[in-house]
């Protein structure tokens, strides 16, 4: 299933309890603490395990964004979610790498699972799924969807 909300682009796979997102869109710290809700409420709604955040659209996070996510949403996200499997995709922008890095330093106090950093989601699927042919189903129907959303925008 692949849907976009909130800023977000989604694919959620049963099987593997696996959500995976990218951002798409400017960036406002409405439409941020917004769209790190829904993930939330997506991730608590689906029991998600598994999570693989695509980074590297995000626009540059600013102070308010790092606080909110450090304060707010990380300690919920930390203690309510049954994810125990990470994958995060580093921002193209050093300064979201080094911004996302000290989240997920503070992050350590959470019982966040196991965090695996990647530089592309094929890499992050094969570490995610049950076997590689899943792990290239899941990455060709994302790229099915978003060649079809290009296509209509």
């Amino acid at each position: 299933m692949i849907f976009t909300r909130k800023s977000l682009y989604l694919q959620y796979h049963e099987p593997l309890k696996l959500l995976r997102w990218q951002w798409q869109g400017p960036l406002s710290q409405a439409r941020f603490e917004e769209a790190f809700q829904e993930l939330l409420f997506i991730t608590l709604h689906y029991d998600v395990q598994r999570w693989m955040a695509d980074t590297r659209g995000l626009p540059p996070l600013g102070p308010q964004e790092q606080a909110w996510l450090s304060e707010e949403w990380l300690p919920e996200f930390g203690l309510n979610t049954a994810v125990h499997h990470l994958a995060l995709i580093l921002p193209d922008s050093l300064h979201n790498q080094l911004v996302l890095e000290s989240a997920l330093h503070e992050a350590h106090q959470y019982d966040c699972g196991l965090i695996q950093f990647f530089s592309c989601a094929p890499a992050a699927l094969d570490w995610l799924a049950h076997s590689p042919g899943e792990a290239e189903m899941l990455e060709h129907q994302w790229q099915t969807s978003l060649g079809a959303r290009k296509q209509v925008a």
